[in-house]
């Protein structure tokens, strides 16, 4: 009876307690090895340390110097020297070959001479390539020979060309300080890494130091060399 009582008095309720669902399953996070803030340092063999070839520096700036050296042989001042444009690029239609294997050149006087074509049928492309160049020459076709007169160079002439040897030692001592540079550049990586001694790094760099000193002694000895030609 009195169960039955407890029923009709006391209606009966269900909870039930519904999980939340998830797209993705949880993950738990747990903390690294080692303690916050805390970086793994990288190995030795990964830290690729430079060596040095004083050799190849040398040869390096001897390029740069080179370089500056081929550029003066360029500036003439009323005189003419066949090694001006033996190396010039003609284009035979057939191929791209330098001067010297498809003419010969002979100078009259040291303000003239003719260029003559082994095969005549390149002389049109002679004459195109020597009116072309940046010698500022006056090619003249004469039959199968092409003549050339060197115009005399006027005192305004020799002053811009002057100042044209100066500005390119200017340009070649920059390439020659940014050779410099890589190097410097590769000690100081091996000093970073302290693979050698202190001794050692002011011995590689009084050495770097020694050769970009000499040579830029070189360009500057072929700079004034130079200049003294122009003004004759």
């Amino acid at each position: 009876m009195l169960s039955r009582f407890l029923q009709k008095s006391i209606p009966m309720v269900q909870v039930s307690r519904a999980l939340p669902q998830t797209s993705s399953p949880m993950r738990f996070f747990g903390k690294k090895a080692g303690g916050k803030g805390k970086k793994d340092k990288p190995s030795q063999e990964s830290v690729v340390v430079p060596t040095l070839d004083f050799k190849a520096i040398r040869e390096d700036m001897d390029r740069v110097s080179a370089y500056l050296s081929n550029s003066y042989s360029k500036i003439q001042a009323s005189r003419f020297d066949p090694r001006m444009i033996d190396q010039m690029k003609v284009d035979t239609g057939s191929n791209v070959v330098p001067l010297s294997t498809i003419a010969q050149v002979a100078a009259k006087t040291q303000i003239s001479f003719v260029v003559t074509p082994f095969d005549p049928s390149n002389a049109a492309a002679l004459l195109k390539t020597l009116k072309s160049s940046d010698l500022h020459l006056n090619p003249v076709m004469d039959k199968n020979s092409i003549r050339i007169q060197v115009p005399k160079t006027t005192k305004e002439t020799r002053q811009k060309m002057i100042k044209q040897v100066s500005t390119e030692y200017e340009q070649q001592k920059g390439k020659l300080r940014n050779v410099r540079k890589r190097y410097m550049d590769k000690v100081k990586v091996i000093e970073k890494a302290k693979s050698t001694s202190e001794d050692d790094i002011k011995r590689m760099k009084k050495q770097i130091d020694g050769i970009t000193d000499a040579v830029t002694k070189e360009m500057m000895e072929m700079m004034k060399k130079k200049e003294k030609e122009l003004e004759i």
